[in-house]
């Protein structure tokens, strides 16, 4: 896994040099983004995580980089004010530093602030128009405010730069899903299973775009393998939810989406700007769950 190497590199550059401080911020940012990428738990690595970016700031409490993995780390935790200042003060330490916007809108969105969150993230695509990733940030906020046509364009746009990055497949795949466009819909999302490796994110979101193309069995055995996975420790119980609200199972991806809560999983947090609970935001379960993250309902 890139990220395990990464921080292994990172690791050695601070055993090297003790008072390299953006070492110690790269440990950290590698342990944050594990529970996405590499479907491990995520409050063991965000106390990781805080160890050393605390490191980093105790060399250098100037640095962009710094605060902005601070304020993830807040935001990993639920403690979306604390994570809004330490944003707000990475951008005003190096408003041109294209990731703190970038994370600064998924906070954001979140929050359920979409329109502040274009506004973050077209900055951010300004600063580094080829970023992979923070063009699939440009083209889930277009779509979470329902500007389809302009994420599609931007989707497409990006894939001419590079049509092999997992999660722009997976956002043009749901986009395609939800507009009936179930061949191009599973396209790109088994692409997109493929090229991650088959992480669990990636086979939840395809298990939802096989189940609106009427593809019920392959849709069943994607659930049935991440079930088998998160009894393994293999899983998230957040991409379990996202799976079994596909596939219409609400009850389920309720429980499992209560679970990811109870295990302070930091994708949760992230579910009411999720397209797979589109349908479950009317229930007062929901909701409820969204307290429980200290999100606003």
């Amino acid at each position: 896994m890139s990220l395990t190497r990464a921080y292994g590199f990172f690791e050695q550059a601070a055993a090297r040099d003790p008072s390299f401080a953006l070492a110690h911020v790269g440990m950290a940012d590698s342990q944050l983004l594990l529970e996405q990428y590499a479907d491990r738990s995520s409050p063991e690595l965000t106390e990781k995580a805080e160890v050393a970016v605390r490191k980093a700031l105790a060399i250098d409490d100037t640095l962009a980089e710094a605060h902005t993995t601070l304020a993830a780390i807040h935001q990993n935790r639920w403690e979306w004010d604390e994570a809004e200042a330490e944003f707000k003060r990475a951008i005003a330490l190096n408003p041109d530093y294209p990731t703190a916007r970038q994370w600064y809108n998924l906070q954001l969105r979140y929050c359920g602030r979409p329109d502040e969150a274009l506004t973050q993230v077209l900055k951010a695509q300004q600063l580094d128009p080829l970023s992979m990733i923070i063009g699939a940030n440009v083209v889930g906020v277009l779509s979470q405010l329902n500007r389809t046509d302009e994420a599609i364009a931007m989707g497409e746009k990006y894939m001419e730069i590079d049509p092999s990055f997992p999660q722009l497949l997976r956002g043009l795949g749901t986009i395609y899903s939800l507009q009936g466009r179930h061949q191009e819909a599973i396209a790109s999302a088994r692409k997109a299973v493929d090229l991650s490796g088959g992480t669990a994110q990636q086979m939840a979101n395809l298990a939802g775009v096989y189940a609106r193309a009427g593809e019920r069995k392959q849709a069943g055995d994607l659930v049935t393998e991440l079930e088998a996975r998160k009894k393994r420790g293999q899983a998230n119980s957040y991409y379990l939810a996202v799976a079994y609200a596909g596939v219409g199972d609400h009850d389920r991806a309720l429980a499992a989406l209560s679970a990811a809560v109870d295990e302070r999983s930091g994708q949760a947090g992230g579910a009411k700007a999720d397209p797979a609970f589109e349908k479950l935001r009317s229930d007062p379960r929901f909701a409820e769950l969204l307290r429980r993250m200290h999100l606003p309902a």
